[in-house]
């Protein structure tokens, strides 16, 4: 048997109590469909389809056409796409829906509404096996997959994709613990795979000190309790072999896009404290669409300012306080109270303690994302204290609190009212909303919170299921839809334009890459990574990865003359300047073609006469040929950014490929006709990808 301060075994309940949990995520994934209705007319708006989208439309179609997702040469004239951890390139997902239709609008939007929904199950069998109460489970887990954090960062895929798997890495690692048993070391390294190849960086960091601190809180315990444990050790050890083997292929594009975009080094504090969620948006705990109006008011992003995990999770946190804790319950608590000062970024000094002391907590930004934890402490520390209040029969403590509750919501709203002189008025549809000014966001949200009390309030005296005390959460998801989760525009029409994309690799045109901007022309709901989206090549992008090399190049006194050339172009020898420092830039401002190369060759120094002739006949994003004419010895230019893995055959012949501009790949080619050939590839990870 457990003691009275930790935590049950799953084990510990009887099976026929566990079989039935199908029924639960039913109703958990019709919860998130009526949840979500808004996702069934209208487009998601924001970041994921500015850049999620976009990018999983390019790995996908890199699989459907026989490619690894490497290289996305469209975007700042070539990168490394697997390198970019939130590209989602090794995510099992992404190859599941690329590899097979392809995505468009109806996958993207199918790919965040699995993902509540699993966040909602992976909560459920959390507190379930914490509890052993299905009704407080299943509300726990409505609560979780409804909560500001995935409503509010609904554009931010990846953190989405975080939130889902949290759970699930918790509840396995909490059971291999538990029970010793190492099928809870594969579920485990499993789930954090998950994570780490589809989420968002900063929650794995975050969550392998999570596991760490739990490690050694419970090592000490049971060795202040006499218990052997070695064999937790063990376990904890073949936990963190296994994880490494299983995210070999991961890891290793870390490692590259740690040496390419710099961010071992980390990021500035002011950037890392960028975005917190400020004390102003606890207000989010009864307010949540409020907190999304006014900006400025709330010192951060609307996307990092909802906190809401609704009132009956809300009023158990506030009940756990007036009562005995066990030693699991103080923890939660503590825990759950250190991430919510960390999500206040500069306005409490936890985050920049994290940030001065703590490996790898200068490598991210937005401290808001610390809320995720803070939201699911919360919810099990609740799920403990309203599971007891069912246990005890006294579930009339709940009601006292919610009738505190109804005071603050009609009070509130009451004096702004009084004290600004506003008018009230009331959106007239679904989508204005969205215009809401602040002082009626209150009135807005009173409303729906009032409905949910009263509806509560009878539950409660009717002794009504916990696992129906989610009326708040629904309506709270359709009040700030329009704000952080959809535009106006109707799904069928944003889908049109994915449908009528190339989704294969057509040859681009080979005109001066200075016309091809990113933002340019833009169609329906998308406004950046367009160059993906119509498989021409740009020289910039909406993507935070950059290169140490692309921020230099764009930077340099080169970077608008070597742009007047086509994607790929011939020089002659004698347009060969070798670099030095300072780059004397004189001879390309009359010669856009002129080629500043480390090492030139003395043999190739030619003044012939110089013609040729160079044409794409085959672009995809591992492999790009050319055919080329020329009538006496010079170079090929291909803009695309020089990196190892990239190589040359000119004939099938491999050449030495050169670094040219300080950015773009070179190749020197004899006079006649030519085939040149540009080909990617990277057998580590190719390796590393066995390996996962």
């Amino acid at each position: 048997m457990h003691c009275a301060d930790e935590l049950p075994l799953a084990a510990m309940i009887p099976e026929k109590k566990r079989s039935g949990n199908f029924i639960p995520v039913l109703i958990l994934l019709a919860v998130a469909a009526i949840a979500n209705w808004p996702l069934w007319v209208y487009s998601m708006k924001f970041d994921i389809l500015d850049q999620y989208l976009p990018w999983r439309i390019l790995a996908g179609d890199c699989l459907r056409n026989g490619m690894l997702p490497l290289w996305n040469p469209f975007t700042h004239l070539g990168y490394p796409l697997h390198a970019d951890p939130q590209s989602g390139a090794w995510y099992p997902v992404v190859w599941l829906i690329g590899g097979t239709t392809g995505y468009n609008l109806y996958w993207i939007h199918a790919e965040y509404l699995f993902h509540v929904w699993l966040a909602g199950t992976g909560m459920f069998l959390l507190i379930y096996n914490i509890t052993a109460n299905r009704n407080i489970a299943l509300l726990a887990g409505m609560s979780y997959m409804l909560s500001g954090f995935f409503t509010g960062n609904a554009q931010h895929l990846t953190w989405i994709i975080s939130g889902a798997w949290l759970p699930f890495i918790l509840f396995s690692f909490l059971m291999m613990m538990r029970t010793g048993k190492r099928i809870y070391i594969r579920y485990t390294a499993l789930a954090f795979y998950m994570m780490l190849t589809g989420g968002y960086p900063a929650f794995s960091i975050i969550t392998v000190y999570l596991l760490l601190i739990v490690s050694i809180i419970f090592i000490i315990r049971n060795k202040l309790k006499s218990k052997p444990v070695a064999l937790y050790i063990k376990n904890i050890l073949l936990l963190a072999v296994t994880s490494a083997f299983v995210c070999a292929v991961m890891l290793v594009s870390s490692y590259d896009s740690f040496q390419l975009a710099g961010r071992a080094e980390g990021l500035s504090k002011d950037l890392a404290m960028a975005n917190p969620f400020s004390p102003q948006c606890m207000i989010s705990f009864l307010f949540p669409f409020s907190s999304l109006q006014n900006r400025v008011f709330f010192d951060t992003d609307i996307s990092m300012s909802n906190g809401y995990f609704g009132i009956v999770m809300f009023a158990g946190v506030l009940l756990s306080l007036f009562r005995k804790k066990t030693f699991t319950e103080k923890l939660l608590l503590y825990g759950s109270l250190f991430c919510l000062l960390a999500a206040m970024g500069s306005y409490t000094p936890l985050r920049g303690w994290l940030y001065d002391f703590i490996p790898l907590m200068k490598l991210f930004r937005m401290p808001s994302l610390f809320r995720l934890f803070a939201i699911s402490g919360f919810i099990m520390l609740a799920s403990l204290t309203l599971n007891n209040l069912y246990v005890n029969h006294k579930e009339d403590q709940l009601k006292k609190v919610l009738l505190f509750f109804a005071v603050i919501v009609i009070s509130v709203p009451a004096i702004l009212f009084l004290v600004t002189g506003t008018s009230i008025s009331f959106p007239s549809d679904f989508n204005s909303l969205e215009q809401c000014n602040f002082i009626n966001s209150f009135s807005i949200q009173s409303v729906a919170m009032l409905i949910s009390i009263v509806i509560l309030i009878l539950f409660i005296q009717r002794k009504i299921s916990f696992s129906f005390y989610f009326i708040d959460l629904i309506l709270t998801a359709w009040i700030c839809a329009p704000v952080t989760v959809v535009n106006s525009i109707r799904v069928s029409t944003g889908n049109e334009y994915i449908k009528n994309l190339n989704h294969n690799f057509p040859v681009p045109a080979n005109e001066a890459m200075q016309n091809f901007k990113d933002r340019t022309n833009i169609f329906g709901p998308y406004w950046c990574n367009l160059g993906i989206l119509r498989k021409q090549p740009v020289y910039d992008g909406y993507n935070n990865f950059q290169t140490h090399q692309y921020i230099a190049f764009e930077s340099s006194p080169l970077f608008n003359y070597v742009l007047k050339n086509p994607i790929a172009y011939l020089t002659s020898t004698s347009n060969i300047k070798t670099t030095s420092l300072p780059v004397d830039t004189s001879f390309i401002y009359n010669d856009s073609t002129v080629l500043y190369i480390d090492n030139v060759p003395s043999a190739t120094n030619s003044n012939i006469a110089f013609k040729g002739d160079v044409k794409i006949s085959a672009f995809k994003p591992t492999s790009i040929r050319l055919k080329t004419s020329i009538s006496t010895a010079g170079y090929v230019t291909l803009q695309q950014q020089y990196l190892k893995g990239w190589k040359v055959y000119v004939d099938d012949e491999k050449k030495e490929l050169l670094l040219s501009n300080g950015f773009t790949m070179s190749v020197a080619i004899p006079e006649g006709n030519h085939t040149v050939l540009f080909k990617f590839t990277d057998r580590i990870i190719q390796v590393a990808l066995c390996i996962s």
